[in-house]
């Protein structure tokens, strides 16, 4: 069948180019997951207790996981909020 005068129909596929290469498939390396300061604080919520954490030991869990961070006293009540919404779910 001529494809040039004919019209093409759905189940007509064109002819493959006979030194057509595959393309290959990079292999990319995994990433670790990047630990979150979120997740540090509520493991730290786990290990000692929700209202046992004081806010610096919140900091520094903080500032492992983000040097540069600007941890207040307002973002561990928002955290300790967040947790205990988590649990009720």
């Amino acid at each position: 069948m001529n494809m040039t005068t004919e019209a093409k129909t759905k189940t007509e596929k064109p002819a493959k180019k006979a030194g057509a290469k595959k393309t290959e498939k990079k292999a990319v390396a995994a990433k670790e997951p990047r630990e979150s300061i979120r997740s540090r604080i509520f493991a730290l919520f786990q290990k000692k207790g929700i209202d046992n954490v004081t806010f610096e030991e919140a900091e520094a869990a903080a500032q492992k996981v983000k040097p540069d961070t600007a941890f207040a006293a307002s973002h561990l009540a928002w955290y300790r909020t967040k947790y205990k919404e988590l649990q009720k779910a």
